[in-house]
């Protein structure tokens, strides 16, 4: 492998060679697919492994993953929300995770909430009136989650820089 990779970007065999090469991808060597850049790195030794690992991921404020209508109203609609967005305050209360976010809402008795929340490291405000659903309960129509929790498997550990890769499942909760 290593002496037909030499051969295909014209390095002799004895010639050490590290850097960016530009290549052309083809099919059956007569059809050219796509340009692509080959990194060539140094020899490197890596130890595999195959062990299970397990990670827990809590957020700053809560995360948006998913807005749904609320007895066919969407009260986000007009805040410009997205999801990927985390929501860090509502009425310049903290929201920490989403017992804060509920309490909040709840509290409002269906007033006009002012909300400060982050989209691509960016602290932005809007404000959300939430939907009465039953006694005392409110809702935005906001799906969010203030944790993500996966099991994965090390699949090798490069000593030289303490370096590691693992392939991951994530549990995304239900």
């Amino acid at each position: 492998m290593k002496k037909r990779l030499k051969h295909l970007l014209g390095i002799e065999e004895n010639e050490a060679f590290t850097g960016k090469v530009q290549m052309t991808a083809n099919l059956f060597g007569m059809f050219d697919v796509k340009e692509i850049t080959v990194n060539v790195i140094e020899n490197a030794s890596v130890v595999p492994l195959g062990n299970i690992v397990g990670v827990k991921l809590y957020t700053s404020g809560v995360l948006v993953v998913g807005m749904s209508e609320i007895s066919g109203d969407k009260p986000y609609e007009e805040a410009g929300i997205k999801e990927g967005d985390r929501i860090v305050k509502i009425n310049e209360n903290a929201v920490t995770c989403t017992a804060d976010l509920i309490q909040n809402v709840n509290e409002s008795n269906g007033e006009k909430l002012q909300v400060i929340y982050i989209r691509d490291g960016v602290k932005k405000q809007t404000s959300i009136t939430p939907v009465k659903v039953s006694d005392n309960n409110y809702k935005i129509g906001l799906w969010v989650r203030d944790t993500a929790a996966g099991v994965g498997t090390v699949s090798y550990y490069e000593p030289s820089t303490n370096s590691f890769a693992a392939l991951r499942t994530w549990n995304y909760g239900h």
